[in-house]
């Protein structure tokens, strides 16, 4: 375990995620930190697309705002 988290908010970020997650993994202190993305109930493959990267995610039912 890493002492720095770094928490992703996320609603229907398909179009996005997966490139910012990439520039996270290849970033040069990427082993510094853990990833985590809060997706917050999005109705697109915003969740799917980030656990095919191998980040954890924590999702919401619905949406919270």
């Amino acid at each position: 375990m890493k002492k720095i988290l770094v928490i992703i908010p996320a609603y229907n970020e398909e179009e996005n995620i997966g490139e910012l997650l990439d520039r996270l993994e290849a970033y040069e202190k990427r082993d510094l930190f853990d990833i985590l993305v809060v997706d917050d109930g999005s109705k697109d493959r915003t969740a799917e697309i980030v656990r095919e990267k191998g980040i954890l995610v924590l999702s919401q039912i619905f949406n919270m705002g």
